[in-house]
């Protein structure tokens, strides 16, 4: 690795801490109904005295003050060094993965593909932030998916260099599709309320515990567990995959950054909690009119579904809407290969599709079961995500989280008996593992269709 790329990782990575320091804010107050910005600077829960810059520094504050408040002596959570570390993880994961390892050969340029980067990064500490707040009170806040939204969608109408043509693209008709979907979404939201809202289904109530302040038992072993991994981690981007046997190197690292995140995240979820509790309470006072929801549900999706429908007719079956269609694809207000509108509906389509799959798993099973059986706050999650990742991602993600909150349940069980069990954390997993291990997965899923209509006798051997 050149000097210059040891650069870059060390930057990513310190970048990371500073926003893990950020998004701990995020966490607590968004959690607790506060504003992220007033006060403007950080303070004690205990005693509420402002946090100085020197007690402010990512996890080098924490375990220098010895996990607590050097004016009450108050214990600080532990979930402050471990967010902080997991988000340096992931951004440097996300570097590693576009830029020095063999995951994403589509990234190969900061210079050409920061836009897109970027996009990532955001996606990532959304993905931090929501997991965070679902784990305390198994709720997750759709202002932060929109905003990733909104980025993913502005990056990759920036982001259209030939290079770029690995990543998944849209059909011309899904793309069609997918843009007159996002109109008829944003048309309905307009003119609808949604009855989750009206009701307060997502509101930000939680257990009384939530808002108390942090335990007395010291969290600096993981702390220091979470330091170690970091500097372990990064040493290990300089190791040859000679050094490893037939393994690559990125693969081996890759695989640390999931250990990692999977137990954490099982630690976390090890004891029961009120908040656990309260959530069960609601799915059962909810479920006499679960199925009358997922109605109410469709008939607001159904202004998207007509004109995204409409428009991929159009585009497909007449000459002319099909012409004007691809011309404005091909667009290009400069010279070379940009071209923001494939670009824009790029990130509308994963989006559309995104969440697609997880509003039909939700609508599905909420009227097969009778009750809530996906939130609603993760089908948000899963079309931030496709907007900024694509929707492959968004399906290997999701198929990934299954079986990673199953593995996690049947842990628990060693220590509690669990019925309710928060999935924005482990598809959040799962998207992140999606994300990392893109190529492989897409060269077997390409491998099974092949063989499959090879069977069918579409193609030949």
């Amino acid at each position: 690795m050149t000097s210059h790329q040891w650069i870059w990782l060390v930057a990513v990575a310190l970048f990371g801490a500073c926003i893990g320091s950020f998004l701990n804010v995020v966490i607590y107050r968004l959690a607790r109904g506060m504003s992220v910005h007033r006060p403007a600077r950080s303070f004690c829960p205990g005693c509420e005295r402002t946090i100085g810059w020197y007690d402010n520094i990512p996890l080098v504050s924490y375990l220098a003050l010895g996990g607590r408040c050097r004016h009450c002596g108050m214990a600080i959570s532990v979930r402050y060094p471990v967010i902080e570390a997991l988000t340096v993880l992931l951004f440097v994961l996300a570097y590693d993965m576009f830029f020095l390892g063999p995951a994403r050969p589509e990234f190969c340029d900061l210079g050409t593909d920061w836009p897109v980067f970027l996009a990532h990064l955001v996606l990532l500490a959304a993905l931090v932030v929501t997991s965070a707040i679902d784990i305390e009170g198994y709720w997750i806040d759709v202002t932060i998916t929109y905003a990733v939204v909104i980025v993913g969608t502005v990056a990759h109408a920036l982001w259209t260099p030939q290079t770029s043509a690995a990543f998944p693209r849209p059909w011309s008709v899904t793309a069609a599709g997918a843009a007159a979907a996002t109109i008829g979404l944003v048309l309905a939201a307009v003119f609808w309320r949604r009855k989750e809202y009206d009701s307060g289904a997502e509101s930000n109530d939680l257990p009384e515990e939530s808002d108390r302040p942090a335990r007395s038992r010291s969290g600096l072993p993981v702390a220091w567990l979470m330091a170690v991994v970091i500097v372990v981690w990064i040493g290990m981007v300089g190791v040859d995959a000679d050094r490893l046997g037939d393994v690559d190197a990125f693969w081996v690292r890759a695989g640390v950054v999931m250990a990692t995140c999977f137990l954490v995240l099982v630690c976390v979820g090890m004891s029961p909690t009120q908040a656990e509790a309260d959530v069960l309470e609601a799915i059962h006072e909810e479920r006499p009119q679960a199925r009358r929801e997922a109605g109410a549900e469709l008939a607001w999706l159904a202004p998207s579904i007509v004109l995204g429908i409409l428009a991929a007719v159009v585009v497909s079956c007449t000459a002319a809407g099909g012409r004007l269609w691809e011309e404005a694809l091909a667009w290009t207000p400069l010279e070379g290969s940009w071209r923001p509108i494939w670009g824009m509906t790029t990130a509308l389509s994963g989006f559309v599709v995104g969440g697609a799959i997880g509003w039909g798993v939700r609508i599905v099973f909420t009227l097969v079961l009778g009750k809530e059986a996906f939130g609603l706050g993760d089908v948000h999650l899963m079309a931030a995500a496709g907007a900024v990742a694509g929707w492959p991602v968004v399906a290997a993600g999701f198929f990934l989280a299954c079986p990673l909150a199953v593995a996690a349940v049947l842990l628990w069980l060693v220590r509690k008996r669990s019925r309710a069990v928060w999935f924005g954390p482990w598809l959040s997993l799962g998207l992140v593992a999606a994300m990392t291990f893109y190529a492989p997965i897409a060269a077997r899923v390409g491998t099974m269709l092949e063989v499959l209509g090879w069977l069918a006798g579409a193609t030949d051997p």
